[in-house]
């Protein structure tokens, strides 16, 4: 039976007829009759007794492009069907597209799923609904990152070529598109909350008080979950897009990033939540898309004038502390570490010096920062990166006072293992005592004399048993140099330091153990330089020999000469480091 008969012959309970005269007639092309015979005025009936039906049976066939004839028959059946049963419908069908990777059509889906809901005259139906299409977002936006693919790939392979991996460098255009779909369907829901906030006599022209509260009420929940929504926006891959002034990156690319950016700051303003509350770590939405607000407003600073002034600069930067460790947290994602650097550097630069008190370390976050920033410093790829995440760990611990310092200071030097990082540590440490020695005269004690100083140089001054002079030849040398000064710098009667308390310790824990290792870790470099000389006839004779493959070529091993270049260069650092070590022994001898 053909599909105008099928209607024709329409008795209510009976679908069965209709839904495969349109699955037919879809399937074989002939669209625009069969929408044109349903959007007939005299079959409104239909639409709206299967208006659910007809939705599953048309969202698996729905084009990309909205222009087809196919939405407005979707269309239609949204506006004559009851708001909340429409609501349902498209969210089941947004629901199982997403479970088929389908991103494209369960964004197209949000136009119609819009006017059902600006139809809804329950508020707690918006609500619910707001917050199911949140967790959509949440699980598609992932999936809004593309491989790159070649020009002449069709629009219906483009659909299904999502690639899960959200890396920098990826990203496509059409991401960009679709946050424009997301943020139309999310406006008109901000802009009742903007009239709420600013007209409220609009929405509540002669309701009674108590109407009004459970209005209200609801309206509140509905700010929360446009404001979870846009800050899923904010989340990946966004966050990995540069906005123009990172350096080198496409402009293009970075001007459409900026502008969406631009436009989810500018409906996060108008939902009037509270800049401070946003920034509070606590509230249960996207922990990137929060860090990457924070980022947008104090270095970006878009939408700028959303922050109270009267805030202080320290109870800004506890603020930031929770979105600057979810930036750094992922060391490979460049970008990202690299946004997260430059907020921890716009928020700890508008704090003085040695302006925070030792009680506010009771803030577990700065400990944590000063963990991740390490990592950073050790693990991130990216050279600049690297540079800048030595320089802010720095500047972090010098907004503390001197008790403060010294905390972290004993902190990080138990937890780091990396030795360049704790000689970088030990210097540090070496130009704080060098400056509470000048100003010993002060009357406030410093911590970095004394007893309190004590626990430092004793870890300071321990080497472990399993210590390898090669990985750890800048702690040692930062060590050996520090314990010169102390010996130089603090006499013995003095002792302001304590050092000259600790000799028998130094000797046995740190100068003995350095000599041992010096010795033969010099004797290894002798016998590797005789080694690669006497190689030479014989490599002459064989030709190179490969020992590496890279991107399916193979590399040679290095020459005679770069190996014994390598070699005097190590030479050279146990030469440096044993004139240092023959000065302490002579200063703790006498």
């Amino acid at each position: 039976m053909s599909l105008q008969a099928a209607c024709q012959d329409y008795v209510p309970g009976e679908s069965d007829l209709i839904l495969v005269g349109l699955g037919e007639q879809l399937d074989s092309g002939s669209v625009e009759d069969a929408v044109q015979l349903l959007l007939q005025d005299k079959y409104k009936s239909i639409l709206v007794d299967l208006g659910w039906d007809l939705l599953s049976l048309l969202t698996l066939r729905l084009p990309v492009d909205e222009t087809d004839l196919r939405w407005s028959l979707v269309d239609k059946i949204v506006e004559l069907g009851s708001p909340k049963e429409m609501c349902l419908a498209v969210l089941e069908q947004m629901d199982s597209l997403s479970m088929m990777d389908k991103t494209a059509a369960v964004l197209n889906m949000l136009s119609p799923l819009q006017k059902a809901l600006l139809q809804a005259p329950n508020a707690a139906i918006v609500t619910s609904t707001l917050h199911s299409v949140y967790r959509l977002i949440e699980k598609c936006c992932p999936q809004l990152t593309m491989v790159e693919r070649d020009t002449d790939v069709g629009d219906e392979d483009i659909e299904h070529s999502y690639d899960n991996a959200a890396t920098e460098d990826q990203i496509d255009c059409n991401f960009f598109a679709m946050s424009n779909q997301v943020l139309t369907f999310i406006r008109p829901f901000v802009d009742r909350m903007h009239v709420m906030a600013t007209q409220p006599e609009v929405l509540f022209p002669n309701h009674k008080l108590a109407v009004n509260v459970l209005l209200l009420d609801q309206l509140r929940k509905q700010k929360i979950e446009c404001l979870a929504i846009l800050l899923c926006l904010l989340d990946y891959p966004l966050v990995s897009c540069c906005y123009g002034t990172e350096g080198k990156t496409d402009q293009v690319l970075a001007t459409r990033a900026r502008n969406v950016a631009e436009s989810i700051m500018g409906l996060i303003t108008q939902c009037h939540y509270g800049c401070i509350h946003l920034l509070s770590p606590s509230p249960p939405w996207p922990r990137v898309g929060l860090a990457s607000f924070a980022h947008l407003l104090l270095v970006e600073e878009i939408m700028i004038s959303y922050l109270p002034v009267v805030l202080s600069q320290q109870f800004l930067l506890s603020l930031c502390l929770a979105h600057v460790i979810t930036l750094l947290e992922r060391p490979e994602t460049t970008t990202v570490v690299l946004k997260g650097l430059a907020l921890l550097e716009s928020a700890v630069g508008r704090v003085e010096k040695n302006s925070l008190p030792l009680v506010a370390l009771e803030n577990k976050q700065y400990i944590n920062l000063a963990n991740v920033i390490t990592k950073v410093m050790v693990s991130c790829s990216d050279k600049t990166a690297r540079q800048r995440s030595v320089s802010l760990l720095m500047r972090l611990i010098h907004i503390f006072t001197a008790d403060g310092r010294h905390k972290l200071y004993s902190h990080l030097l138990h937890t780091v293992c990396h030795g360049g990082v704790v000689g970088l540590l030990v210097h540090s440490v070496k130009n704080e005592v060098d400056t509470a020695l000048k100003g010993a005269s002060m009357l406030t004690a410093s911590p970095f004399l004394g007893e309190s100083l004590g626990p430092l140089l004793n870890k300071i001054f321990t080497l472990s048993p399993d210590t390898q002079l090669m990985e750890e030849m800048d702690r040692v040398m930062a060590a050996l140099n520090f314990l010169r000064y102390l010996l130089i710098g603090d006499t013995q009667e003095r002792n302001e330091t304590g050092v000259w308390g600790i000799r028998s310790h130094l000797h046995t824990s740190f100068v003995a153990p350095v000599r041992q290792l010096l010795t033969s870790t010099k004797m290894v470099c002798r016998q590797e330089m005789e080694a690669a000389r006497e190689e030479k006839g014989q490599r002459a004779k064989d030709g190179p020999e490969v020992c590496v493959e890279v991107a399916g070529e193979t590399l040679p091993k290095l020459s005679e000469k770069e190996e014994l270049q390598m070699l005097e260069v190590v030479g050279n650092h146990m030469d440096m480091l044993e004139s240092v070590l023959v000065r302490v022994e002579e200063l703790l001898e006498h």
